[in-house]
């Protein structure tokens, strides 16, 4: 389940921010997306928190975003995991 979350984060890394390929790879998957790796800024964050809760169809709360719970690669995936099972899903 692990892969599939991250390969489908990382497609959407690709795809909406158009992220080289050459940085989506696992040993940057700790990087913060907002230092200099892949330089999100604000706009891009808010963004990418709303793609991962379509894509995924979940409602993330906002204890899942404080200290920085929603800023690296694998943060994200393993926000989505713990959503999966404990958040409310059909995103609307």
């Amino acid at each position: 389940m692990d892969q599939t979350i991250t390969k489908e984060v990382v497609e959407i890394l690709e795809e909406k921010f158009k992220i080289n390929r050459n940085l989506l790879i696992e040993k940057n998957y700790d990087e913060f997306l907002t230092g200099n790796t892949f330089r999100f800024n604000g706009y891009d964050m808010v963004y990418l928190y709303l793609f991962v809760q379509e894509k995924f169809n979940i409602k993330i709360q906002s204890e899942y975003l404080v200290d920085y719970r929603f800023n690296t690669i694998h943060k994200i995936v393993d926000t989505v995991k713990k959503c999966q099972i404990t958040c409310n899903s059909n995103y609307a």
